[in-house]
């Protein structure tokens, strides 16, 4: 058990998601404005505009992939706290009050200005993929000093999103969560978040995974393409190599957990309905660092994850509001 104040730090993008489903040729038509089925790409205002436009109905609900993780971490029964950047607008009022229903400690001051609060739309094709398409607003004036360094001092763990990698600003904000925390003992966990992310910023993800990350989190797509391989087995050795502990999600085949020369096996669990793959990674993540912020050995933790990633991925969207994953606690 810890005496830290908070089990987790999340850091990371402050987004609401906008999903709608789509068939297959959205997508492709789509492809010539970057869209990338699976992916995530980043766009402008105007673009922003005509997704929503093309979009019909459409479900708006918190999200974020650090701020999912966080979620889920709180709904297993965890203190989180979450850091990132909203406005103050409508959404943005939404989003804070979404985290501190949870009981998450969620301090970022907005930004006040004519930028809104980012959004993330995302298209959901028949077989559940999820392909984001993500407006940061807000989110572009995250800075270093957004980072409140008592709360990093404070946690025994920090989730960090790889996706702060696409903005320099973002990025040094992620460095300083390491350079506060590690000195301290507050370990620091990261996710990959995206292949095509990861593709654009390799030698920085190195870089700092190898010299500040404790615990890496990754989809097998996301590995290979940071070990700069094809071959799952070989990606998962660098993996090992680079970090203290490793979690490489495989969707339907399970989860792999690579800890001090030993490897757990984590089987998938059928889900009673498919809907969404949105947010299940970040489940995932939020079940694994519960359990290991309460000391649960790694094969416990890693069942933490996959039951989260199963609720999550049997409704639209990336929380289950809904379910409290505490419920779930007596299935171990």
């Amino acid at each position: 058990m810890t005496t830290n104040k908070f089990g987790l730090v999340a850091v990371g993008n402050a987004l609401v998601d906008v999903l709608t489903q789509v068939d297959e040729q959205f997508i492709i038509d789509q492809q010539a404005e970057g869209m990338k089925k699976g992916g995530m790409i980043l766009i402008d205002t105007p673009r922003a505009k005509d997704l929503y436009r093309m979009m019909g109905a459409t479900n708006e609900m918190s999200g974020g992939s650090a701020a999912n993780s966080v979620s889920g971490f709180a709904s297993f029964g965890g203190h989180g706290a979450f850091i990132g950047k909203v406005g103050e607008d409508r959404i943005g009022h939404v989003f804070r009050a979404d985290m501190n229903a949870q009981g998450i400690a969620y301090d970022t001051p907005s930004f006040v200005g004519a930028e809104e609060t980012g959004r993330c739309y995302i298209m959901i094709t028949p077989d559940g993929e999820r392909t984001m398409n993500t407006y940061l607003g807000t989110n572009l004036h995250f800075r270093p000093r957004d980072v409140d360094e008592a709360t990093v001092r404070n946690a025994q763990y920090a989730l960090l999103e790889g996706y702060l990698f696409d903005r320099p600003d973002a990025k040094r904000a992620f460095e300083k969560v390491a350079r506060v925390g590690k000195p301290v003992g507050t370990q620091i966990a990261m996710t990959l978040s995206d292949s095509f992310c990861v593709e654009r910023h390799h030698a920085d993800f190195k870089r700092i995974v190898q010299d500040s990350v404790d615990v890496l989190f990754a989809s097998e797509k996301e590995i290979k393409a940071y070990a700069l391989t094809q071959d799952f087995d070989e990606a998962a050795r660098v993996a090992a190599a680079d970090v203290h502990t490793a979690v490489l999600t495989r969707g339907a085949k399970g989860a792999v957990i690579l800890s001090g020369g030993q490897r757990f096996d984590i089987a998938a669990i059928k889900p009673k309905k498919f809907v969404d793959t949105t947010g299940a990674g970040d489940a995932f993540a939020g079940g694994v660092l519960y359990g290991l912020s309460e000391g649960m050995s790694l094969d416990k933790c890693g069942r933490l994850g996959a039951m989260a990633a199963t609720v999550t991925i049997s409704h639209t969207g990336g929380r289950s509001p809904d379910v409290r994953f505490r419920d779930l606690l007596p299935q171990l």
